[in-house]
C-alpha cells in the first residue's frame, strides 16, 4: 500500500508538471522604433511603431520558435531647395525567429534571430511637390521585402499561464525609399502571452 501511494503521489506530480508545459503560447505585442536610413535625401532617423499578434511554439523548455504578425507605421521627412517632404508608410511585417531562452526561474532572457517578410500597402504623401495629400495603393514599385532578424529580451511569468515580455530587436533590410538603399530597424516591443 505504502508502494501504491508513492506511485500515485509521483503520477500526479508528472500529470501536474506536463499540465504546465505550455507548448504554445498566444499574445499581443507592440511598441515603437527608429530606422537608420542610408540616403542624403530623407530624414536619417525616422520613428515609427507597430503592434499585433504573437504566437509562439515551444519546442523544448530553453528552444522555441516564434512569429508575430504586425502592423507597422512609418514616418519619413525631408527639406530641400524644391520644398517640405513628408510620407507615411503604411506596411505589414511577419517576422519568424528561432528563440532560446535562458532561465529557470519566472524571469527568463530571451535571444532571437531569423528572417522577416515585410509587405507594404499604402503610402500618404503630404508635399508640396504634389501640392498637397496624395494616397497610394499598393505601390509597385516597393514593398515586398526581406531581412535579417536579432534580438533579446526578457520573459516574466505573472502566473503559470500568463507571461509578459519585453524585445529589443535589430532589423537590417534594403529599404524601400527610392530603390534599394541599405537601412536598419531598431524595435523595443512590450506584449502579454497566455500558454494553451
Amino acid at each position: 500500500m505504502k508502494y501504491l501511494s508513492i506511485l500515485f503521489a509521483a503520477a500526479l506530480i508528472s500529470i501536474a508538471a506536463k499540465a504546465q508545459d505550455h507548448k504554445f503560447e498566444l499574445g499581443l505585442t507592440g511598441g515603437g522604433d527608429i530606422s537608420w536610413v542610408e540616403n542624403e535625401a530623407f530624414d536619417h532617423y525616422p520613428l515609427g511603431w507597430s503592434a499585433g499578434l504573437n504566437a509562439q511554439f515551444n519546442w523544448t523548455e530553453r528552444f522555441a520558435l516564434n512569429t508575430k504578425f504586425l502592423y507597422h507605421e512609418m514616418i519619413v521627412k525631408t527639406e530641400n531647395s524644391s520644398g517640405n517632404f513628408k510620407m507615411t508608410m503604411k506596411s505589414f511585417a511577419i517576422p519568424f525567429t528561432a528563440r532560446y531562452m535562458i532561465g529557470q526561474s519566472k524571469l527568463k532572457v530571451l535571444l532571437d534571430a531569423g528572417l522577416q517578410y515585410t509587405r507594404g500597402y499604402r503610402e500618404i504623401l503630404d508635399s508640396e511637390f504634389v501640392g498637397g495629400v496624395v494616397e497610394v495603393l499598393n505601390n509597385p514599385a516597393h514593398w515586398h521585402k526581406g531581412a535579417l532578424v536579432f534580438g533579446t529580451g526578457a520573459k516574466y511569468a505573472f502566473t503559470d499561464r500568463l507571461s509578459g515580455t519585453m524585445e529589443a530587436r535589430l532589423v537590417i533590410h534594403e529599404s524601400n525609399l527610392t530603390g534599394n538603399v541599405y537601412s536598419e530597424n531598431s524595435q523595443l516591443f512590450f506584449g502579454i502571452t497566455y500558454g494553451l
